[in-house]
């Protein structure tokens, strides 16, 4: 149930940006910086998660609940850094990842796509951070938490769009 919420509140996301921006430059421009964002995000909460869950078990086998604890703690602060150094290594490399993933974008549409996705590289840190709670959660087996995480995401953005839907008509 939470998954299908989460993806009916990505449909309105969607629709509130194609009802600000329509179809073009613009839209496109969004687009590409939030699929550059989305695939490295991605990819790290993921690669996190995936990674975490079979290391806390053996860890809560081997040294209990606290040891756990405070092995997920240590996790998450080397994930913060990590995370820290990859969005300054993604601010230098945007261009790069935009002309790998926008090869027709030329002149102000690449330039706004370069801002756009530097703007967003912070989100590698939540990214990485989520998907080290998400591991700790699922080796918790608590998996309604994990499948909730689209909601805030989702409802942010629809958040913001209204707004400025709101503030273009008025």
């Amino acid at each position: 149930f939470l998954t299908l919420g989460s993806k009916f509140l990505g449909f309105i996301r969607e629709t509130l940006i194609a009802a600000k921006f329509g179809a073009g430059i613009k839209t496109d421009t969004f687009s590409i910086a939030m699929t550059v964002t989305g695939l490295v995000t991605g990819l790290i909460s993921t690669a996190v998660k995936t990674a975490f869950v079979p290391v806390l078990s053996e860890v809560e086998a081997r040294e209990g609940k606290e040891g756990k604890i405070a092995y997920i703690n240590n996790m998450i602060y080397i994930v913060f850094f990590l995370a820290v150094v990859l969005v300054i290594l993604g601010w230098l490399g945007t261009p790069f990842l935009v002309r790998l993933v926008a090869k027709g974008f030329r002149g102000q549409q690449y330039i706004l796509a370069v801002k756009l996705t530097r703007i967003r590289m912070p989100m590698l840190i939540f990214s990485g951070i989520v998907g080290a709670i998400s591991g700790f959660l699922q080796s918790e087996e608590r998996h309604t938490s994990t499948a909730a995480i689209g909601f805030p995401y989702n409802l942010v953005f629809i958040c913001f769009f209204w707004q400025l839907i709101l503030v273009s008509a008025g």
